[in-house]
């Protein structure tokens, strides 16, 4: 495990590559893919944290009429998703397909649309 102080340098790496659009932002990725474990669970949690806050107002940005300045562009958006496999969890989707039995699929003759609204097409 990394010590205290170098802790301290990791965050303000990633904060400082965080916003950049350059090549940087691939370095400082693979350098937290390679040494994740080794980073405190504070240390960890604070990325985890700005990184989705910087994921959130990016998404802001891309649906904003204003255009509003991005985080990120395509490029390093693609690259800091990378780094979300390691925090986000995943799915065996065969799995998850073989707990939706026909045991456990709503029957669509129970399902109640509630009332009607408008006009009845005679």
């Amino acid at each position: 495990m990394l010590i205290s102080s170098n802790q301290l340098m990791v965050i303000a790496a990633f904060r400082h590559c965080l916003g950049s659009k350059t090549y940087m932002s691939g370095a400082c990725v693979q350098w937290l893919l390679d040494n994740w474990a080794q980073l405190t669970e504070k240390c960890r949690s604070v990325i985890i944290r700005e990184l989705e806050e910087a994921f959130r107002f990016d998404d802001l940005a891309l649906s904003d009429l204003n255009n509003m300045d991005r985080v990120f562009d395509d490029v390093s958006r693609s690259t800091w998703m990378r780094l979300r496999v390691l925090y986000t969890p995943s799915y065996n989707i065969e799995e998850l397909a073989e707990d939706i039995t026909a045991e456990n699929k709503p029957d669509p003759e129970d399902v109640d649309f509630g009332e009607s609204v408008g006009k009845e097409i005679r």
